[in-house]
């Protein structure tokens, strides 16, 4: 977990908790080899609002101690990212959406119905879900750039998303 946190704080230059629902406007000219960037960010952007949302309620509604205390952390880690996406959305000329979008959306709905292990199941399914989308996202996202910070920031973004879909994994054999 200490190394988890290590990995966010290089990551994210200044501590903060975001509010995903402010949006970035297109502001910066994109350098070059930053050309098309803002494809890595938005989607993921996209996901990391998502994966806020479910997980604030998880932590509300779930009643697995474990399931809670996952969704608490995941809920942290991932608008300490939230907060960098912004920095580094303004820095690229991404635009975010300002709300939860989509299938995530509808993810967002059928959370909020359901209870018990049926909404551990769905929620834990929904984290391992796009955790592989962004693990795709974050790996063709490094290899399809030469500027060396793109590829670091992609790399680093993997490690963070790979320890929670390797938590969530567990947790969803456990409550099975």
């Amino acid at each position: 977990m200490r190394k988890l946190l290590l990995i966010i704080c290089l990551i994210c230059s200044v501590p903060a908790v975001c509010q995903y629902g402010q949006g970035v406007t297109a502001s910066a000219k994109m350098m070059s080899g930053h050309d098309g960037f803002s494809s890595v960010l938005e989607p993921l952007w996209s996901y990391t609002a998502a994966r806020i949302e479910w997980s604030k309620i998880a932590a509300d509604k779930s009643d697995n101690p474990s399931v809670k205390a996952f969704a608490k952390t995941t809920a942290e880690q991932q608008e300490q990212l939230a907060h960098n996406l912004l920095e580094k959305g303004n820095a690229y000329g991404a635009q975010y959406a300002r709300t939860v979008e989509g299938k995530n959306k509808k993810t967002s709905e059928k959370l909020r119905t359901l209870s018990g292990q049926d909404f551990d199941k769905e929620y834990l399914k929904a984290m391992q879900s796009s955790g592989n989308n962004v693990a795709d996202l974050l790996h063709n996202g490094s290899l399809s750039f030469s500027d060396v910070d793109i590829q670091t920031f992609c790399t680093r973004l993997q490690d963070i998303f790979a320890h929670q879909d390797d938590e969530a994994h567990k947790l969803l054999k456990s409550v099975k």
